[in-house]
């Protein structure tokens, strides 16, 4: 994975929240 932001992984678990 290169080139990949942190921010993008923020995203993903905002669209989907384990909570």
């Amino acid at each position: 994975m290169s080139g990949v932001q942190p921010i993008s992984l923020i995203t993903l678990c905002s669209s989907h929240p384990l909570d």
